[in-house]
């Protein structure tokens, strides 16, 4: 167990959030972001893409900082920090993959 109860877990742990959701959800047929036109992947999507940028300022509220640098060392700062991180994560990835399923059937 981390701090404040959280459970520790080595970084490759962690970072299931980010690389481990499936190419499909991932990616327009072309590879690019449906947002911004530039290349899609979970770095670029969390940390970068403009259409996330509010989300992103809600969550660096509470943290201060949220780069892909300090994620990790953010989530396991503070229950608090915990529980922002895990919720901008989850909330930005399944808008994304609505977003990108309603696109498919257009």
């Amino acid at each position: 167990m981390g701090t404040c109860g959280i459970p520790s877990y080595p970084m490759s742990n962690c970072s299931w959030v980010l690389y481990d959701i499936p190419r499909e959800n991932r990616k327009t047929a072309e590879g690019k972001c449906m947002y911004c036109d530039e290349i899609d992947d979970a770095e670029q999507t969390i940390f970068l893409c403009h259409r996330w940028q509010r989300k992103r300022a809600e969550a660096e509220m509470v943290t201060r900082s949220l780069i892909v640098e300090n994620l990790v060392e953010k989530m396991l700062e503070s229950e608090e920090n915990w529980t922002v991180i895990e919720n901008f994560l989850v909330g930005v990835m399944k808008r994304k993959g609505e977003h990108e399923r309603v696109e498919k059937l257009v």
